[in-house]
């Protein structure tokens, strides 16, 4: 867990920490309070995250940027009930 004003460095804060002790970020999914961008989405697709999820909006260019690299975005997350814009087969509901 990290937190920050910028969603890009809390995403990095991320990141950085998970790779300084190993983790595999194949097995991991990000979660965030922020809107999901393509840049963010960039981010993720490098370490191999393959799930991104917010109560937040997911952008256009998160929708067309994890569509081309293979990532599912989730957005508006509630108790119960949330939006899936790319790759719906990895969310079992």
């Amino acid at each position: 867990m990290a937190e920050d004003v910028g969603r890009y460095n809390a995403v990095d804060k991320v990141i950085g920490g998970c790779a300084r002790r190993g983790c595999s970020f194949q097995d991991m999914f990000l979660a965030t309070t922020g809107r999901i961008t393509g840049v963010m989405i960039l981010k993720v697709a490098r370490v191999n995250i393959s799930v991104v999820a917010s109560i937040s909006a997911v952008i256009s260019s998160g929708v067309d940027v994890a569509e081309r690299l293979g990532v599912t975005t989730v957005g508006f997350v509630r108790t119960g009930r949330m939006n899936i814009y790319t790759h719906p087969e990895r969310i079992c509901m």
